[in-house]
């Protein structure tokens, strides 16, 4: 699936339901819903509106709205703390929140406000890193959450995804750069362990003209997904180098890839990435060996994820054993959005499921799997 304005997909809330309500297609849908705000004219000085003109959804249903209220300031249940969580960010008209759910019951244990979220990543420490798109940063909590322990700030650049890698390398997955956000301005930022500003910013307006997730494999290498400025194009990359990088290497394969929602290294240090024809056909994950003369080839292992619904993957984060993963995704009924837990690498059903938001677009957990 293709949305032809890469500021469309910057407005997440309407894209996704514009999708679910039976929208979705090759064309923009930017006059299906009234917008989010629009990217392009936030600051960092300002909160963005949740919600346009004053109205409530602006006419969607109320179905996609979140079974999950928004609670101020932001809290986490002490007893929590240090136990196998999952991280959902919120990016709905109204919500835009992370909220903290126990992996043993899926009980929500906490939640983080006063955001404009999108891609999560974890580390080592238990950290959570926050793409907070609509406010052109990327913030890092510490246990437990209730405070921002750092701010990165790109300059300009809306982050759509963070990836952190095992020695404290930060990458931002930028969709494109404030001052020209209907042109191909798509970038890699890196940021040094413990700086707020970038060390250097890598693009490819060519192949590479909105970024979408990253991450990072055991050697610090980068991997990346991306539109491609022609249209209906999804490309691969891989980026070497870190704060010494100045390129994105265009990775080939002979897979169709007509819609991508995640990219991750998995246990045995292979590839994986979300897969699908189309958003209403079955999703997989495609996993590949590591490339080899800038090609992928075919993947090695294919997982298909049985769902009872229509929905939208949009991202995926590994649990601590590798054997499983939690997905984001958009589900076409009631309750709206969702997190289903799937195995891996063996097919089949979701064997837990979070419902409950109205947009779930990051996922990230703690303990993290470190490959």
């Amino acid at each position: 699936m293709r949305i032809s304005n890469p500021i469309d997909r910057a407005l997440t809330a309407t894209a996704a339901l514009a999708m679910l309500i039976g929208l979705s297609g090759c064309g923009s849908i930017s006059a299906a819903l009234a917008p989010r705000q629009n990217a392009a004219t936030a600051t960092r000085a300002s909160q963005p509106q949740s919600v346009q003109n004053g109205s409530i959804n602006n006419g969607v249903p109320s179905l996609f709205r979140s079974l999950n209220p928004v609670t101020t300031p932001s809290f986490m249940d002490p007893s929590a703390v240090g136990k196998p969580l999952v991280f959902v960010s919120d990016a709905g008209l109204e919500q835009e929140v992370v909220d903290i759910f126990r992996q043993s019951d899926n009980k929500m244990v906490g939640q983080i406000t006063g955001l404009s979220p999108e891609g999560l990543a974890t580390d080592s420490a238990r950290n959570l890193y926050i793409a907070n798109t609509g406010y052109l940063n990327v913030l890092i909590y510490a246990p437990p959450y209730t405070a921002v322990k750092l701010t990165l700030d790109d300059g300009g650049n809306i982050p759509r995804a963070v990836a952190v890698s095992t020695k404290g390398l930060v990458a931002v997955a930028n969709l494109c750069a404030l001052a020209n956000c209907t042109g191909n301005t798509g970038s890699v930022s890196f940021f040094a362990k413990g700086s707020t500003t970038p060390c250097t910013t890598v693009a490819d307006a060519t192949n590479f003209a909105s970024m979408e997730n990253a991450t990072f494999d055991a050697a610090g290498d980068l991997y990346v997904e991306a539109y491609g400025a022609a249209a209906h194009t999804w490309n691969i990359g891989k980026i070497v180098g870190g704060c010494n990088a100045n390129a994105i290497e265009l990775l080939k394969t002979p897979n169709v890839r007509q819609y991508i929602g995640g990219i991750q290294i998995d246990k045995d240090h292979r590839i994986a990435i979300v897969n699908a024809i189309t958003a209403d056909q079955p999703f997989y994950i495609d996993t590949y060996n590591p490339p080899k003369k800038h090609s992928l080839g075919w993947p090695v292992s294919v997982t298909r994820l049985v769902r009872t619904k229509s929905n939208i993957i949009v991202n995926f984060a590994f649990l601590r054993s590798g054997l499983g993963f939690y997905d984001a995704d958009s589900e076409n009924g009631s309750p709206g959005s969702k997190s289903d837990e799937f195995n891996y690498p063996t097919s089949g059903p979701p064997i837990n499921t979070i419902g409950g938001f109205e947009l779930a677009w990051g996922v990230a957990v703690t303990p993290v799997l470190l490959p």
